[in-house]
C-alpha cells in the first residue's frame, strides 16, 4: 500500500464527513488509528474545515472547497 500524504488524508477525513459522520466511521474510512484521527480532526476543526455537532462531524462549506480544489489539483497532475 503507497503512503499517503497529508492533503490526501485531510481529503479522506472531509469527504467522508461531507454528510456527517461519527468518529468511529471517519476512522475506519479513512484507515488511520484513534490517535491520528484525533489529531486530524483538531487540526480541521482549528482551520474550519469541519464541526463537531455533539458527535457527529460534519464538512463545512470552506472544507468543500478544500475538497474541490484539491480534487482539481489531482486532475491537473493525472493529466
Amino acid at each position: 500500500m503507497q503512503r499517503r500524504d497529508r492533503h490526501d488524508i485531510v481529503a479522506e477525513i472531509l469527504e467522508t464527513a461531507r454528510d456527517g459522520q461519527k468518529k468511529t466511521c471517519i476512522m475506519y474510512k479513512a484507515r488511520l488509528s484513534h490517535s491520528q484521527l484525533k489529531y486530524y480532526l483538531s487540526l480541521l476543526n482549528r482551520s474550519g474545515l469541519i464541526m463537531n455537532d455533539d458527535g457527529v462531524y460534519r464538512t463545512t462549506p470552506k472544507g468543500l472547497v478544500f475538497i474541490r480544489e484539491f480534487e482539481a489539483v489531482n486532475f491537473l497532475f493525472r493529466q
